[in-house]
């Protein structure tokens, strides 16, 4: 409703969980996605020049590392709603380790925690597209602590960035009051409109 409502056309995107693969399958997943979409949306009335991403929760994970790799061709913006893994290793740092749904997609080898965490692309590179990072009240102050040293990183190299403090938010609900919650949906709108100019 959101998007159409506003002339948007949304294409929602599915990918393998893990195990079925890992976080490399993942994000092959969606760019193949963002490939195909560039390629035909045309064919619906939808303009291959204008793609922003956006995802949620692991989604947000993936469109981060989706930009941070340059894995999605020329995009207008990223829109990264509330994930804590921009940077694993900073997350384990914070908890003391990784344990539940993170130790099972991101495993206890270090190493994969560097690979899969966007900010390490992020430091290799600059000329990312504009980001929106949102975070959500669930788990502060380490969800505000790894999301805003993400933004930091990201405008150190350059790039416009929009911080959207969801502290009135559950990681839910940061999701589902898009186009409801006037808060929410007018920091969306600023950052479609300047996205699209």
């Amino acid at each position: 409703k959101y998007a159409n409502s506003r002339g948007y056309m949304l294409v929602s995107v599915s990918y393998r969980p893990v195990p079925r693969t890992n976080i490399d399958g993942q994000i092959n997943d969606v760019a193949r996605a963002i490939k195909w979409t560039r390629s035909n949306i045309s064919k619906y009335g939808g303009n291959p020049k204008k793609i922003v991403i956006m995802g949620h929760s692991a989604g947000a994970h993936l469109v981060s590392m989706i930009g941070a790799k340059k894995l999605g061709g020329r995009l207008r913006g990223i829109i990264a709603n509330d994930v804590q893994a921009y940077d694993m290793v900073a997350y384990a740092s914070i908890r003391g380790g990784i344990d539940g749904v993170y130790l099972r997609a991101f495993g206890s080898n270090p190493a994969n925690w560097i690979k899969w965490s966007p900010v390490t692309y992020v430091r290799r590179s600059s000329g990312f597209p504009p980001f929106m990072v949102m975070d959500s009240n669930s788990h502060r102050p380490r969800r505000a602590i790894v999301s805003l040293a993400f933004a930091k990183e990201l405008k150190r190299k350059g790039t416009r960035v929009t911080i959207f403090n969801g502290r009135r938010y559950s990681h839910g609900s940061i999701a589902t009051q898009i186009g409801k919650s006037p808060e929410v949906t007018k920091a969306m709108d600023r950052f479609l409109r300047a996205a699209y100019r």
